[in-house]
Order: structure tokens, then sequence, then C-alpha cells
């Protein structure tokens, strides 16, 4: 009987069982704390051997690539199925034959071709993807082509060239509806004042910028968006990882140093943060860090929003509040996560009513450290007037502000009523433990 944790133990099976020409299939040991998932048939009570036959006894036109056996409880588990995910152990050895029946890894927006195969499951020994990025600057390590290979060594085992590597390599997708990276409109030789466009008679769009996956303003310290790469095409690294905490100081990225360093971003956790592009020091725009011989920094390319105005911000920057409401409306007046530390609207009353004070009045609390150092935790800009609901510090309740009201002396700060978005059908994100999550509405 094999120990389960053999990991290329040969499936011995007598031929005696079978006429002297027959071709005897063999099974190995895989997926090491793994099972197969597409069960086709279930059997208990069974040896080893037992299971082994059973599969072996296949018919042609359902052939039987691979088994799940527990000896605990002589459970047989039989895929006669050309393709299977996989499921968590619960006791059973995986065994397969020399081939792979689970799928490829992919990586998006990448075009493929399959080489020693159809594309078809099973995969034999040596069949190749071959992933194409088509982004003028290929995928985000700098590589043009990569390959999945269904190993050699191992059975049910993929070889790539970019599933270890440091940082996920990523093909950028296309900017416009063609499919196209770039266009361009030159001005006509001919005399009759026309130009030759790369998209003439084309319905070619450029997709709109749909918030949260764009910015609201320059700076766009209130974005929440996903996007992982760089200007120059470079992966990010995640804010919480080792190398970014352990060294960000020395990058000239603007962090303060009377900040703890969670305390720079937005709801105050860098790890709901993931590797996405962020403005956590009030620097020009979005960036993060990636690990180009070094920590450095790098700017990433985020488009304006196309739903919500850039005007809101500049009247924010040059009015006060009264102004601010004549002259704008198009700011999301939500928040997309519990703790709504993106919120960037324009509620200036808390729950019970009171008006907030301006954040930077000296009634405010503990206004020179939000003056000097925590400007990056906001959502926007603080001026001199801004006294919009916000949520600096990652209260756990959402957006707050403080108060002033002789009525209630002794109440400081307190709540503003900011409801979650709603965006149709596709847009509202929740936070959700440590995560933020998409979610859909229901039809």
């Amino acid at each position: 009987m094999p120990e389960a944790g053999d990991s290329m133990w040969l499936a011995v099976l007598s031929c005696l069982f079978w006429k002297e020409s027959v071709e005897v299939d063999t099974y190995y040991a895989a997926l090491e704390g793994q099972r197969y998932g597409n069960v086709s048939e279930k059997m208990t009570g069974m040896d080893f051997l037992e299971c082994s036959l059973s599969c072996l006894k296949h018919k042609e036109s359902r052939p039987c690539h691979a088994f799940n056996f527990r000896e605990a409880d002589g459970s047989c588990q039989l895929i006669r199925n050309n393709k299977s995910h996989t499921l968590n152990a619960e006791g059973f050895q995986a065994y397969v034959q020399f081939l792979c029946l689970t799928d490829y890894p992919k990586i998006q927006n990448a075009e493929e071709a399959f080489h020693g195969w159809s594309g078809a499951h099973p995969v034999p020994q040596g069949g190749q993807v071959e992933f194409n990025c088509s982004h003028p600057r290929g995928f985000t390590d700098g590589r043009k082509v990569h390959t999945a290979t269904c190993a050699s060594i191992r059975p049910d085992e993929w070889c790539t060239t970019f599933a270890n590597k440091r940082n996920l390599v990523l093909c950028p997708p296309p900017r416009f509806t063609d499919g196209s990276f770039e266009h361009n409109a030159t001005c006509s030789f001919r005399p009759d004042d026309a130009w030759d466009s790369s998209f003439q008679d084309k319905d070619v769009r450029c997709p709109p910028a749909v918030y949260p996956e764009c910015r609201m303003s320059e700076k766009a310290m209130e974005y929440i968006g996903t996007t992982n790469v760089t200007e120059t095409g470079k992966s990010c690294l995640r804010w919480d990882s080792g190398n970014v905490t352990s060294s960000y100081q020395s990058a000239n990225a603007g962090f303060n140093k009377v900040l703890f360093f969670e305390e720079h971003f937005l709801n105050q956790d860098p790890s709901l943060h993931k590797n996405f592009c962020r403005n956590p020091t009030a620097l020009a725009r979005p960036w993060c860090f990636v690990d180009d011989n070094g920590l450095k920094v790098e700017f990433c390319w985020i488009r304006l929003c196309d739903d919500f105005s850039e005007k809101f911000h500049q009247h924010r920057l040059d009015s006060g509040n009264a102004g601010l409401r004549i002259n704008s409306t198009s700011a999301p007046e939500c928040k997309l996560s519990q703790k709504g530390g993106e919120y960037a609207g324009l509620k200036d009353k808390t729950i019970s009513g009171f008006d907030c004070i301006p954040w930077l009045d000296r009634d405010s609390g503990d206004v020179d450290r939000i003056r000097e150092a925590r400007k990056g935790s906001f959502s926007d800009e603080v001026t001199d007037r801004h006294s919009f609901c916000r949520n600096p510090n990652g209260n756990p309740g959402g957006p707050w502000c403080n108060i002033k009201d002789p009525r209630k002396p002794k109440l400081k700060w307190e709540y503003c009523d900011v409801s979650f978005c709603d965006f149709g059908v596709s847009r509202r994100i929740l936070e959700s433990g440590d995560q933020y999550k998409s979610k859909r509405k229901k039809p």
C-alpha cells in the first residue's frame, strides 16, 4: 500500500489481470494536499488495488484518467472526465496518468497559442500554452512571451515562466474598444484639409472612466480603484509587503516620520489596498512602490472620471461650503467601504444635525497634527475652510466631523449620515473583513 505523501509512487497493477498484448495504464500519486473534484463514480469499502482496477476497467468512450483513494474508509472516486478542478484532500490521495487534467495558469488579456496539443484536455506531457501580450511594452516584467507547459517530471503539474515570479505578471488591457492601445490622427497632405487617422471609418471608442475605477481630482487622494501597474508597465508591490514596510522611509516618498506607516492610508489599513495605486502621501498623483534594483516610487496612469466632474475639486479649493453647494453636484454622496475613508462628498452636518467646523479650526482637536501630518489621511485637500465629513483616523463608524455647539458643550465630534453607494447594477464596493469586494445587485 503506498504512502499518501509519496509524490511519485507507481500504482503497480499486475499484468496477470490482462491478456499478454494489452497495454496497462499507469497511475502516479499527484496533487499533494489536494484531490480531483470532477468525480464521476464513488465507491466505498475498497482496498487500493480494487480502486485501481476499477479505474483501469474503463470504457473506451469514457476513459478513467485519474482516481482518488482514501485508505481510512476505503473510499474510491473515479475521474472519468478529461478535465478536473481540485479540492482539499480530506484524507484522499489523488492518482493520475502522466498528463494534465487540471487547467493551465492564465494571464488575463494575453493572447494564447497551443503547441503540442489542440487546447482540449487532457493535456499530454510537454503540451504548451504560449502567451503573447500585444501591449507595446509587453508584459509587466518586460517580456513579450510567457509559457505554461504540462510537466514531464511530475504528473499533472504546470511549469510556467511567470507563476513563481516575485511580482505578479500582467498584460495591461487595451485602452480602446477595438483592442488597440493607441490611435493617432495626422493632418493629411491632401489639399482638402483632411485628417488621416488610424481609426478611420471605424466605430472606435475609449470606454468611459467610471467611478471608482477613475480619479476625481489631480492628486486623486480619494482613488480607491484597482489599477496595479505603473505608467512604465511595472507591477506594483503590496503596500503591506515586508519589502515595503521595512524600507518605505528610505524611498523618498513623502511619508511623515511623526505618523505610523498605516496612518497614511485611507481607513488606516495598508492591507486593504493590496498592490493598487494610491496616494497616501499627497504626491502629484497616484503611485505605488516597485522593485527596480531596490524600492522605487513610480506614478500610475489613472483616467479622470467621466461621471464626476473635475470642477468639484477646483471649487473645493477656491470656495467655501456655500459656493460648493451651488456650483457642484457631481461628487458621489456615498461611501464605498464601512469606514468610508474614501468619501469626498459635501456633507457638513452630523447625524444629529450639528454643523461641522473646519478641520483646521483652532477649536478642532489636535489641529497641528492634522495640519502638518495627517493631510495624507484625508480623501482630498484640507484647506482652512474645509469642514466636510471625513474619516482621517479610520473610525469604525464611518465619516465624522468636529463640532462646537453651546447646547452640547461636551460633545466634540459626531458621526455623519453617509450611506453606501448604489451605482445601479455594477458599482457597489463593500469592505468585508480585510478586503474590498465588488457586489452586484440582484435582478
